[in-house]
């Protein structure tokens, strides 16, 4: 019995080991970018995916509105350290618009030979 526990930790810590989350990976000091310039370090992979709110997140129906967040894009493409800078209706749309970034993917810009980190403002907006 004693045995298949030690059998079993050990299986789970290889497998916590395999699913660790990132390290942010900086070739250099991270550059501020606005939203428009971003297409010239890093380019969005998927430009579709779903997301699943769930009943007890919903807004209440007809209640548009946005989540501007500020985050980092390493040099790896991986996103870190997203903040709420503004939402507006205030609070409501927050945990859907940082849900909606976990969701986003980069890749290198072709110009960006270096893969040049950033920090940049993005604007989510909803229409529901």
């Amino acid at each position: 019995m004693t045995l298949k526990l030690i059998l079993a930790g050990m299986f789970f810590s290889l497998l916590s080991a395999c699913v660790s989350p990132p390290e942010i990976k900086l070739n250099q000091n991270p550059k501020q970018v606005d939203a428009i310039e971003l297409a010239q370090y890093w380019i969005q992979d998927n430009d579709y995916f779903r997301m699943n709110i769930g009943p007890k997140k919903m807004p209440p129906k007809g209640t548009d509105g946005f989540v501007e967040i500020k985050y980092l894009i390493d040099s790896n493409g991986h996103v870190f350290n997203p903040e709420i800078v503004k939402s507006e209706p205030e609070g409501l749309w927050d945990y859907s618009g940082m849900k909606a970034l976990s969701k986003i993917k980069y890749k290198k810009a072709e110009s960006n030979v270096l893969a040049v980190p950033v920090y940049v403002t993005m604007r989510i907006e909803f229409r529901f």
